[in-house]
């Protein structure tokens, strides 16, 4: 998998949240703006980050949290959100992506659990995935990169002797 963003990320979200809820259900990136009820506030949390890193590419672990918000007057609100909560555990085992270069990926989700109260329902999962720490460079280029990382290393090993 070449560049990965949040940005990305948050726009598969987006599209898959969308192909569940239908278009008149906003989906927003923050919980601090304004919002029209329904709608999802999608929230990247911890823990988050890279797991490990092998020469060429790295893992990236992103905990995620999908925030169903909805009028909490309504007499059957628990039952929206267990239906809710119902139809992205269909939606979300697995992440369709798509690269800047066009390329659609399905990216897994782990640790898929859900919970509500009056101030909404809250479905996480984390999202974990390779990325190539050079996407744009050939194997022979990254090849140079590495060999000439190795000689520079040798050479402060013989200074400092």
């Amino acid at each position: 998998m070449g560049d990965v963003t949040l940005k990305s990320i948050f726009e598969a979200l987006a599209t898959a949240i969308e192909s569940v809820l239908g278009a008149n259900v906003p989906v927003y990136p923050s919980a601090a703006m304004q919002v029209e009820l329904p709608c999802v506030v999608i929230a990247f949390i911890t823990p988050s980050g890279i797991e490990y890193e092998r020469i060429g590419s790295t893992l990236r672990k992103l905990s995620v949290d999908l925030n169903y918000l909805s009028d909490y007057n309504v007499p059957d609100l628990f039952l929206e959100y267990a239906d809710i909560a119902d139809k992205f555990d269909a939606a979300f085992e697995l992440l369709k992506y798509t690269d800047a270069a066009g390329n659609q990926m399905l990216i897994w989700t782990y640790d898929r659990t859900w919970n509500y109260d009056r101030s909404g329902m809250h479905y996480k999962f984390s999202l974990e995935f390779s990325m190539r720490r050079f996407p744009d460079a050939s194997k022979m280029q990254r090849i140079a990169t590495l060999e000439a990382v190795l000689r520079e290393n040798t050479t402060l090993e013989r200074r400092s002797t």
